[in-house]
């Protein structure tokens, strides 16, 4: 289904990452009114695709605190080999890369923190 997808054009961006398909359909983004703000959480590449498509969207790189953390965050979580946690780091590293190409950047030290930035930035973007 998803190559399906692809191959018709349906997905605003896609991306194959640690083996898990991940997109955005243009018929979820069409089908919310222009006045509701719509959330996607995409990578580097999915965001270039989404700006290219919808330039007046509005962008946030949420960022580690530091690249120590992230790497404590993945194993603490036990989710993955060691080999895909390198993976991830070494994909991590690329990212980072591109914050500065983002008009927001949250670093999620403090969840809670982290939240409540990102709520204020999309209130402030509705008026």
């Amino acid at each position: 289904e998803f190559y399906d997808y692809v191959s018709n054009g349906d997905l605003v961006e896609h991306m194959i990452y640690n083996d898990a398909y991940y997109g955005t359909l243009y018929s979820e983004i069409e089908r919310h009114s222009e006045d509701t703000p719509l959330i996607l959480v995409v990578d580097v590449h999915g965001r270039r695709n989404v700006i290219i498509k919808y330039p007046l969207a509005k962008t946030i790189f949420i960022s580690p605190p530091s690249f120590e953390v992230l790497k404590e965050r993945l194993i603490s979580r036990n989710e993955n080999t060691p080999e895909q946690i390198e993976e991830r780091l070494r994909i991590a590293q690329k990212e980072i890369k591109e914050a500065p190409k983002y008009l927001y950047k949250v670093v999620n030290d403090d969840i809670q923190e982290c939240v409540q930035e990102i709520a204020e930035i999309i209130k402030k973007e509705m008026h």
